[in-house]
């Protein structure tokens, strides 16, 4: 509709201008990432640094997105491009787009045309969707996967061809793997289509075999496609020996408003290995759960769920405090 193409020039408007007046240059994360990505592309080394206390000797998590980027570098270098900043910018700019799109096509498919607009209507409103275009990172990365897995999801849930179903429950596995190795947030909603998969069967049991079809194809694919990315993460960081397991995320998400915790980042990183940060990380969850009542547990995710839809502004404000140079 009219209203659908204005929404969206209103969006690439915003991300034009952002493009055009903010030339940020990486920190923290971001620039780990992006650092150690072209270390190997350009051919000082050949592997993640995983020393002690380095970044990637705590953090596995964007190990792929390294992978990704290191590609996307060498591509760049064999068009004699040197300067990698803008391009990355560029790239996570065309990521936030791509899964507009794609969310946009998936809220379609699902209910109907007027009701993606409002969709897009309050997408487009949102700041943090202008102010993360020059933050390289997977919160960009991981939006066309996002939008990729809604998607299809909703041509699943909508097919009636069975070869298609099958290319799309493939496609549905594979975006899903990637979107987990991007940024594990993808998930929420496999697991959101896994529920309404199994309302749908109670409620009709004679879509039987469309769901055993979709599921076994999306399982061959989903296995192949792990396989695949943990094999190309191997040759580039073998050792994960010392890194912080997922336990560490989640005990961190059950303290205060969940979010990056010091004291917590310094209990799990005093443990050497792996296995003692998983069981250390496994008392200190058992303990909090423990301390919880129903209602402060409601109280506490409230919290979270205020902080993460909430805080339109990406803590800009805490950051430029932080880092007045």
């Amino acid at each position: 509709s009219r209203l659908t193409f204005i929404l969206f020039l209103i969006y690439l408007a915003g991300i034009a201008i952002v493009l055009i007046n903010f030339n940020v240059y990486p920190m923290t994360d971001s620039f780990c990432v992006q650092d150690q990505a072209l270390a190997i592309a350009l051919g000082n080394t050949d592997q993640i640094d995983t020393t002690p206390q380095t970044y990637f000797g705590n953090y596995a998590n964007n190990n792929f997105l390294v992978l990704v980027f290191v590609w996307f570098y060498k591509i760049l270098s064999r068009f004699g491009i040197t300067n990698f900043n803008f391009p990355s910018i560029l790239l996570n700019a065309l990521m936030l787009v791509l899964g507009e799109i794609l969310c946009y096509l998936g809220v379609k498919k699902l209910f109907n045309p007027r009701f993606a607009c409002k969709y897009l209507a309050l997408s487009v409103a949102n700041p943090i969707l202008y102010l993360t275009v020059p933050w390289v990172y997977s919160l960009s990365f991981c939006m066309p996967l996002m939008g990729g897995v809604l998607y299809l999801g909703a041509c699943v849930y909508r097919q009636k061809n069975k070869y298609k179903l099958i290319a799309q429950s493939g496609g549905f596995g594979i975006l899903a793997v990637l979107g987990y190795f991007i940024r594990p947030v993808v998930l929420i909603l496999c697991i959101g289509y896994a529920v309404c998969l199994l309302l749908w069967l109670t409620k009709d049991k004679k879509k039987l075999l469309k769901s055993a079809l979709c599921v076994a194809s999306c399982l061959v694919f989903t296995a192949a496609t792990y396989l695949s990315v943990s094999a190309s993460i191997y040759k580039i960081c073998p050792d994960t020996s010392s890194t912080y397991p997922v336990t560490h995320w989640i005990m961190m998400g059950l303290h205060g408003d969940g979010t990056l915790n010091l004291d917590d980042n310094g209990y799990t990183k005093q443990f050497d290995t792996k296995e003692e940060k998983v069981q250390a990380n496994l008392a200190e969850i058992k303990r909090t759960l423990k301390a919880y009542t129903p209602a402060s547990f409601m109280r506490h995710l409230l919290i979270k769920f205020t902080r993460t839809w909430g805080d339109g502004d990406s803590d800009f404000a805490s950051r430029l405090q932080q880092d007045q140079h």
